[in-house]
């Protein structure tokens, strides 16, 4: 992601001049940035995956009851973040059903 997100950011550059990218509300490296805000997002629940199949590759293989409790810390924390993501996002929708009915109801009245 973050890879696609930096190729973005430098392919923005060449739309500078084109008539396309002028005729647009806001400019085309917008989307680079928010790319690459989602892709450090995304970081810490595939940091705790990885945490969590590393810690359970130890307990199963060398039987270590404390690196079984740490995986399985890990996998709670990775789900507990999943969980406030969904919750922030589907909060976002509700704002913005809102606020897309207001504009609709606006624009109606003119």
């Amino acid at each position: 992601m973050v890879l696609v997100g930096f190729i973005m950011l430098v392919a923005s550059s060449f739309f500078l001049g084109n008539e396309l990218a002028n005729n647009l509300p806001f400019p085309v490296w917008i989307f680079s940035l928010l790319y690459l805000g989602l892709a450090a997002m995304y970081f810490f629940p595939v940091l705790y995956l990885f945490q969590f199949s590393n810690r359970m590759k130890s307990a199963l293989l060398f039987n270590e009851v404390q690196a079984l409790t740490d995986s399985c810390t890990n996998l709670g924390k990775h789900y507990r973040f999943m969980g406030i993501m969904l919750i922030v996002v589907i909060s976002l929708y509700f704002v913005m059903a809102i606020l897309m009915a207001a504009v609709g109801f606006s624009a109606m009245g003119n």
